[in-house]
């Protein structure tokens, strides 16, 4: 091999360590690290008459400093996720929109990161890299979302309905997060809640049916 040819077997080989090491250190520095038996966790958002059903050995959650999304497996059925969004703690509900009809097919990102790539029975999550909501939210539903029952109270609101696709929008209308519900018919409870002095965004969807009474394992006060 000639000494050109050295030099750019070298410099292929530097770009492409230095692409993969910039990419592995952004990923590390600015996404969510995986927690399993979190004594943060968020078990207080359910009834006392359901927490023991829920499987303690299927838990799990996200971590990073303004963010973590926890995983709960209830009754053996129901799949719950919570998001504990730091950044909207002191944002009001009424000041959150449920955009409806709004076409999400093209929505991608440059850097991000999929939660729940491989379980059919969650929505596939991808959330931008090292996102902030800097206080906004905006939801917005796909035109083949199906809300059958909306849900406004003082502390919490949302929807009983089949979701296809849903995203968090910022100020700006930058999607930031991206919900897949694969299927796009299995029966889901969405909620945007504040309590305990934070805030935080809850789904709960199974492969078996159910209607909104699901509610009544939260306890939302």
């Amino acid at each position: 091999m000639n000494r050109v040819a050295k030099f750019l077997v070298i410099g292929l080989v530097s770009l492409v360590v230095g692409y993969y090491g910039y990419s592995f250190f952004t990923l590390v520095w600015y996404g969510h690290r995986d927690v399993f038996n979190n004594r943060e966790d968020c078990i207080d958002l359910f009834q006392d008459s359901v927490k023991r059903d829920i499987d303690t050995y299927a838990f799990g959650s996200y971590l990073r400093e303004r963010d973590i999304l926890y995983s709960y497996v209830c009754k053996d059925r129901y799949f719950v996720s919570i998001w504990q969004l730091k950044d909207l703690e002191k944002t009001a509900l009424k000041d959150i929109p449920l955009n409806l009809n709004v076409n999400l097919d093209g929505v991608k990102f440059n850097a991000g990161e999929i939660f729940y790539k491989d379980l059919g029975y969650r929505p596939r999550i991808t959330a931008k890299l090292g996102f902030t909501f800097n206080g906004v939210l905006n939801v917005n539903l796909d035109e083949r979302t199906s809300i059958l029952k909306r849900i406004d109270t003082s502390s919490y609101k949302g929807f009983f309905g089949t979701v296809n696709n849903m995203s968090f929008t910022d100020e700006k209308g930058e999607h930031l997060i991206l919900f897949d519900f694969l299927s796009g018919k299995e029966p889901t409870l969405f909620l945007l809640y504040k309590g305990h002095g934070s805030f935080y965004a809850i789904f709960i969807n199974s492969d078996k049916p159910f209607d909104e009474s699901i509610i009544r394992i939260l306890n939302l006060q």
